[in-house]
């Protein structure tokens, strides 16, 4: 007899359950926060856990946007994939069911919000060719993500806000007791707000057992340590970190974690739009900005779906900052008379951009850094142009500058 899903089957209906009756096609299946029935399709679309639960080998979910309520743990199908709908809002789950989404086996599980308030799991991603992407992943359970058995995860956020109480309280967890275990991360952003939590654990436990993690461009926070490799009763736990920011590390037994001194990481903290409010976006002078690098398992879109890279370089973290290309505005508010005799000017001017520097230049001479108001003296008589451009602070120079034309004239004879 075989295991599936809690229940138990001849290892022949297992076959067919597993990867589909001989013949049989994959199939789209459709989710949407008023569907009903078993059908599944554009046209009549069934509930979350139906469109999960009832899919076969191969199937794809489609996930409309709109808030579900999970009314029991759901599992991605075999061989196959589920996600959001592109260029439309994410769908959210809620759960709180013990484990809320599980993708094992799944080739794809993409743009979802997963809100737990169970007890264990939000989300768990497992196998070698499994990947999961741009998910948003908050919990008030013992893990909020777990990675295991070479799946990726990339370009997501996993946030463990359970407070107090006994068990874990961990961001990212990759862990086994028994065969050797690895996982990849890629652009994630890890966070663990409780007492006693990690941003990012791995654990290895039994003799000869091995459980390593290779994270690059990860954002780690935890409020007992960033990241925490466990060796326990003989095992090995590696945490390979490189191009990530963190600033705090735990070993135990034969546990390793390359130092944020090392590998280009980073320890200087990241800034947030408002963390405190759960939005992981950078804020502008974040030194994660253009702070990491690319390598064969980076995704090309970050967990928003914009596109990376903006900017130098890719970020670290799940957020791609988005690149200023739009030149600032500059405005001359005085100068001179257009007809004068003073060979003095003042000119004031300003940009649309508050934090914006100008350039200054006289007729056809260079510019040259200035700023407001500024002064000119011993003018000669003729002609005068005096232009001024801002910059702002990505080095997007007004490309128009503001141009103000007059003419010094001779004084009069006195008779």
């Amino acid at each position: 007899m075989v295991a599936f899903r809690g229940l138990a089957f001849s290892a022949g209906v297992f076959l067919v359950l597993a990867f589909g009756a001989v013949g049989a096609e994959a199939a789209q299946r459709y989710a949407s926060t008023t569907g009903s029935g078993t059908a599944c399709t554009s046209a009549a679309p069934c509930d979350i856990v139906q469109a999960f639960n009832g899919s076969g080998a191969g199937d794809e979910v489609i996930v409309s946007p709109g808030t579900y309520t999970a009314t029991d743990s759901l599992y991605a199908p075999p061989n196959g994939s589920a996600h959001g709908i592109a260029g439309q809002p994410r769908p959210v789950i809620n759960s709180s069911q013990v484990n809320a989404l599980n993708q094992n086996g799944a080739d794809l599980v993409s743009d979802l919000v997963i809100n737990h308030v169970g007890s264990t799991t939000a989300f768990s991603v497992s196998g070698p060719d499994a990947v999961a992407e741009r998910l948003d992943v908050v919990t008030t359970g013992a893990y909020a993500c777990s990675v295991t058995s070479g799946a990726l995860l990339r370009d997501s956020t996993c946030v463990n806000n359970k407070a107090t109480g006994v068990g874990n309280r961990l961001g990212v967890y990759t862990a086994t007791n028994s065969t050797p275990t690895t996982a990849e991360l890629r652009n994630v952003t890890a966070v663990a707000t409780g007492t006693g939590s990690y941003a990012v654990q791995v654990l290895a436990e039994g003799s000869g057992v091995t459980a390593t993690i290779g994270m690059r461009n990860v954002i780690a926070i935890g409020a007992q340590a960033d990241v925490q490799a466990l060796g326990a009763v003989g095992g090995t736990a590696t945490a390979n970190l490189a191009y990530s920011a963190f600033d705090s590390s735990s070993v135990s037994g034969a546990g390793t974690v390359t130092p944020f001194s090392a590998q280009h990481n980073i320890s200087n903290p990241p800034s947030f739009v408002d963390a405190g409010a759960g939005d992981y976006h950078q804020a502008e002078g974040s030194p994660t900005i253009n702070a990491g690098s690319a390598d064969d398992k980076t995704g090309s879109l970050d967990f928003d779906g914009e596109s990376r890279v903006q900017g130098a370089s890719i970020d670290i973290g799940a957020d791609e900052f988005p690149e200023d290309t739009a030149a600032p505005e500059t405005t001359i508010a005085k100068g001179p008379k257009k007809r004068t005799t003073s060979t003095k000017a003042t000119f004031k001017f300003s940009s649309d951009d508050p934090a914006a520097t100008f350039e200054c230049k006289l007729d056809r001479g260079g510019f040259a850094p200035c700023t407001s108001p500024k002064k000119l003296t011993h003018l000669k008589k003729g002609k005068r142009t005096f232009s001024v451009r801002a910059t702002d602070a990505s080095d997007n120079a007004d490309p128009s500058p503001a141009v103000y034309k007059w003419t010094v004239k001779k004084k009069p004879r006195r008779h």
